[in-house]
């Protein structure tokens, strides 16, 4: 079944370029599938047909292929699995990405060829999961009869594990297999539905999987069209890719390169080069793409496929395009699957932004940003040697934007390294776990009394946001002291696993190393230093 594919996927879209919100508990968004039902069953029965459906040890390997539709685009699929490590890979003919698991380290493959190693992000599926297969050993736990369904004829089993998702799964009344689930994902819910059930070499699997969220445009559908039980895999059919060495090309005999930037009000604002044209984007470290403006897009003869609704100030419809040729300065880089979307913002009367330049772009080249003198360079990352008294920190870039470990007080939480955004956030899932280490300290108050209507602006719409000022910010041996934060409790905003974003208002008072080989950032305290 193709599961760990479509969570990248999620993962992925909803970076865009901010987050999207977790529902708090007990709202709408968590409210049970319609349809459910009381049972005459118990939790312990139907585990029971769960356990007696799973008794055979699964195949040592098996190899799927199959058909897929997403986004408006048709294509294929393999995915091969051996053990506990697995490669699902995906072609739609104009992109193709992959992802998997070899030696218990995940990995995505996007469609740039782009390599991402992930870490400890997104775990709430696995740990769902988790609750149900080992519900022998841990006492049932975050696990509920929620009560049964006329159609499909199932019995519905609540899961809620403490930091799992919370899921609905229906399991079949004569077989036990799964046949529906229902997932809430940040400002959605995701609808799975498993049928066509065969059985090859005594192993039962569903030769139809469909997904949708509640967008037409976004559903997705697998169809198996062959399965090999035990069928032999070479060791590196389930190797790690090598991730796109050449996809950032510098000037040959060049190591570091002064990029056409200037730091506006905070914004890193690059001259790009497409098609003969020159444009504006921002460096945006919290975009996990590189994005350009739609209505420009058309304009320089961009051929768009695909479509889906994305969200993060709002819901918003995107579309993806190969740019021939995207140069940065003196650098280059060729046949660039970019993500298009509604996307401008006026900078200055002479300035008008439209593009992001993401993930992509800063996971080859260690890009610098001094932001004392407003000066931008990309480097070749296997050749940095960082300054001696820089402050390094851990970096993930498992969605595609640096995710550090920052304290609020003395809680750790974690934290986005965030170019594009003007202020420190605070996302209000973490405001309201710890309210005591984001209790204002005044200032927050007088600049609310000063402007008492604070909103922002991103991709899909205008954010609200309460000033608050923190008693202490620590990144690092970096420290702050009475630090002002902006806390958001707004739909297409937050999201999970992190508690807000580390933007200008902070990186302003240092010269910032983004490296994501290494997996760090570093910080160069400048003169505007205060903490």
């Amino acid at each position: 079944m193709r599961l760990a594919t479509f969570v990248s996927t999620v993962a992925a879209i909803e970076m865009l370029l901010t987050l999207v919100v977790i529902p708090a508990p007990g709202t709408a968004a968590e409210a049970p599938p319609a349809g459910i039902v009381p049972t005459k069953a118990t939790l312990d029965m139907v585990l029971a047909g769960y356990d007696r459906a799973r008794a055979s040890k699964g195949p040592a390997s098996q190899v799927e292929d199959g058909r897929v539709q997403m986004y408006g685009m048709s294509g294929t699929y393999r995915d091969i699995y051996s053990n506990e490590d697995y490669k699902e890979s995906t072609n739609l003919g104009v992109v193709s990405f992959a992802d998997g698991s070899s030696g218990g380290q995940h990995w995505y493959e996007n469609e740039n060829g782009i390599v991402i190693l992930e870490h400890d992000t997104h775990e709430e599926n696995e740990i769902a999961h988790a609750a149900l297969a080992d519900h022998a050993k841990d006492a049932n736990l975050g696990l509920a009869l929620a009560g049964e369904s006329e159609s499909p004829a199932a019995y519905v089993i609540e899961i809620r594990a403490p930091g799992g998702r919370h899921e609905w799964q229906y399991y079949d009344k004569q077989t036990f297999q799964l046949v529906r689930s229902v997932e809430i994902y940040p400002a959605r819910r995701v609808v799975t539905t498993f049928d066509d059930y065969r059985t090859t070499q005594g192993f039962s699997e569903p030769w139809h999987v469909h997904r949708t969220d509640g967008f037409a445009q976004d559903d997705v559908d697998y169809v198996t069209t062959g399965l090999r039980i035990n069928a032999p895999v070479a060791s590196g059919d389930l190797d790690i890719p090598q991730s796109n060495a050449n996809f950032v090309q510098f000037p040959a005999g060049t190591e570091t390169v002064d990029l056409p930037a200037q730091i506006l009000h905070g914004r890193v604002i690059v001259h790009v080069m497409i098609n003969g044209r020159g444009l504006d984007f921002e460096l945006d470290s919290g975009s996990s793409s590189i994005l350009i403006d739609d209505q420009v897009a058309k304009q320089l003869g961009l051929k768009l496929f695909g479509q889906s609704m994305e969200t993060a100030a709002g819901n918003f419809e995107d579309s993806e395009a190969v740019v021939p040729d995207l140069g940065v300065g003196a650098i280059h880089m060729k046949n660039v699957v970019v993500d298009v979307a509604s996307f401008t913002s006026q900078e200055n009367s002479a300035i008008k932004v439209v593009g992001l330049l993401g993930f992509d772009f800063i996971a080859n080249a260690l890009v610098k940003i001094d932001y004392k003198s407003g000066t931008v360079q990309a480097m070749l990352p296997y050749l940095f040697v960082p300054p001696a008294e820089a402050i390094g920190v851990d970096a993930f870039w498992d969605d595609g934007v640096p995710k550090v470990t920052a304290k609020v007080g003395d809680v750790p939480a974690s934290f986005i390294v965030d170019t594009g955004a003007d202020d420190g956030v605070i996302f209000g899932s973490f405001a309201r776990a710890h309210p005591d280490v984001v209790r204002d300290q005044g200032g927050g108050q007088a600049l609310l009394n000063a402007n008492p209507f604070q909103h922002a602006t991103g991709v899909g719409g205008q954010i609200s946001y309460v000033p608050t000022q923190i008693k202490r910010l620590s990144v690092g041996d970096a420290t702050f002291s009475d630090f002002t934060m902006y806390r958001v409790d707004d739909p297409g905003f937050e999201g999970e696993d992190y508690a807000g974003l580390l933007g200008h208002t902070f990186l302003d008072n240092f010269t910032l190393y983004l490296d994501y080989r290494d997996n760090h950032i570093y910080l160069m305290p400048n003169s505007n230093s205060h903490g």
